[in-house]
């Protein structure tokens, strides 16, 4: 089976960078696949329009979707995930969960960051 996954835009991300902006992208992880996006320079609300597929080999696996804003000297800043059951995708109606916005995460229950 492939899972399509399409990356379109996110909104109102944290400023990472001094200049009060960000440098996203969005990384994708399924088992042992990953993808990722291009950055975006200098935007709080990227635009990516990218589409990936995925093979899947387990129903019980999850899509990790993160955001991260690109450092060229430091570690890529965190901004926040996503975990998607690939089951629910695939027990949908359509076999799609179509369009949608979703809220991203901290990596972590303690984290206190809000994204």
């Amino acid at each position: 089976m492939k899972l399509y996954v399409r990356v379109i835009e996110a909104r109102n991300l944290p400023a990472m960078d001094l200049n009060g902006l960000s440098d996203p992208y969005v990384r994708l992880q399924l088992g042992r696949h990953r993808f990722r996006t291009k950055v975006v320079k200098k935007s709080l609300n990227p635009t990516w329009a990218e589409e990936f597929s995925f093979k899947v080999e387990d129903l019980k696996e999850e899509l990790i979707v993160s955001v991260l804003d690109e450092d060229k000297y430091f570690s890529d800043d965190f901004l926040g995930q996503l975990k998607i059951p690939v089951s629910r995708v695939f027990d949908a109606d359509n076999g799609s969960l179509g369009n949608t916005w979703y809220a991203l995460q901290p990596k972590n229950k303690k984290s206190k960051k809000e994204c």
